[in-house]
């Protein structure tokens, strides 16, 4: 049913890769999108990924914000291993009840999370680009001011971020 929630928002520019972490979202496992070979997984590399390791952000935004969606997620929350996301994540003033989870993944543009709650995040070994303005300014790769973090933040093993903001956030737990 979680995909028919999804068909009827996105129609047919439902992908491959987004069915698959719907559907093993609701069932608590990780989306998992690696290839064979550390190599091929390297988030810094991900311009070499294919079509099939690709999410949008909108797509992602939809999961993490829309009410009709959260009676078929399970606690576990998004859990994806090296998928490509494109588009600027924006989450921002959002209150998100399911943990996040986006491992050896590749962020093509910022992640906007300025006073969202979230239960946790981690981002570890993850990459992410900062996005470039229309009037030629650039963004931060992760915009996290005044987020709420009920548990942990980790942003370990490899991570990297083109500018962190991070203030005046609250982190129940750790930040690592």
């Amino acid at each position: 049913q979680a995909i028919q929630l999804a068909e009827a928002v996105f129609g047919d520019t439902l992908s491959k890769a987004e069915r698959k972490l719907l559907e093993y979202s609701v069932v608590g496992k990780v989306a998992d999108y690696s290839e064979i070979g550390a190599q091929n997984n390297n988030p810094s590399d991900a311009k070499k990924w294919s079509l099939g390791r690709t999410l949008r952000s909108e797509f992602i935004t939809w999961v993490c914000t829309d009410e009709t969606i959260y009676p078929f997620l399970t606690n576990s929350g998004l859990r994806v291993l090296a998928a490509k996301v494109i588009g600027s994540l924006d989450l921002q003033f959002s209150s998100i009840k399911i943990p996040l989870e986006f491992k050896f993944c590749a962020f093509e543009q910022s992640i906007l999370l300025k006073h969202a709650k979230i239960p946790s995040l981690d981002l570890s070994a993850s990459n992410i680009v900062c996005t470039k303005l229309s009037d030629g300014s650039v963004r931060a790769s992760l915009e996290a001011d005044g987020v709420q973090i009920a548990g942990d933040i980790c942003l370990g093993n490899g991570f990297s971020a083109e500018g962190i903001s991070i203030c005046r956030a609250n982190i129940e737990g750790n930040l690592d």
